[in-house]
């Protein structure tokens, strides 16, 4: 990704702005769900996983799991100003996040425990990630993020919430995961985050890849 984001910036390949707004916006459909899926099961994760004795980390978890979210777009934007060669403002973007990560933890962590500092991470991944647009922003232009998928996946993220939370809350939390995966997918199709063209495009890209690998020769396993 960085190197076809490093020849789009020397002018060789497709649009820079049209690579880092369709990065940003995957890294948001990705973030959508995850987020969703963390704050309904996560808590229940964590009981199920190591007993009852962690249950007061279960929320903490849960507000690490939007941490990690938001971390997966800062990435993203990461990946523009490393291609430019932008090192300076990349670490001024995320030092201002673990900076206030840094403070907030001392007055929250002392405060709240694990739960307040896992929210000072995430201001601080927030804080980060907004810098970090701003920044792309100011180097590319606006970007051309896919506002009809990121909406999508929002929708599709609500309904595996909700339906993860009122109707499969007594089921276990380890098949919980696959229930929302198999929520989520199909009420993306639906609302959009996927056209029926992209994937038959995909199935036949993966068809092509799979009939161009070379069978094995006669006699070729005999050693």
């Amino acid at each position: 990704v960085i190197a076809q984001l490093a020849r789009s910036a020397a002018g060789r390949g497709y649009s820079e702005r049209a690579q880092v707004g369709a990065l940003v916006s995957a890294a948001g459909c990705v973030a959508l769900p995850l987020a969703a899926g963390g704050v309904a099961v996560g808590p229940a994760l964590v009981v199920r996983l190591f007993g009852e004795a962690f249950a007061p980390a279960g929320p903490a978890f849960a507000v690490l799991v939007c941490a990690v979210a938001v971390a997966a777009t800062t990435s993203s934007l990461s990946s523009c100003l490393v291609a430019r060669g932008d090192a300076g403002r990349l670490l001024a973007c995320i030092g201002t996040g673990a900076v206030v990560t840094l403070s907030l933890s001392i007055g929250l962590g002392g405060r709240w425990g694990a739960e307040g500092a896992a929210w000072a991470l995430l201001a601080g991944e927030t804080v980060a990630a907004a810098a970090l647009a701003v920044a792309v922003v100011g180097r590319v232009g606006r970007l051309p993020l896919q506002v009809r998928r990121l909406l999508a996946c929002a929708g599709a993220s609500a309904v595996m919430f909700a339906c993860l939370r009122l109707v499969f809350a007594g089921l276990d939390p380890l098949l919980q995961i696959p229930v929302g995966v198999a929520l989520f997918a199909p009420v993306a199709v639906l609302l959009g985050a996927v056209r029926p063209a992209e994937l038959r495009a995909l199935w036949s890209a993966g068809v092509r890849r799979v009939r161009r690998v070379p069978s094995p020769s006669p006699g070729q396993g005999d050693a």
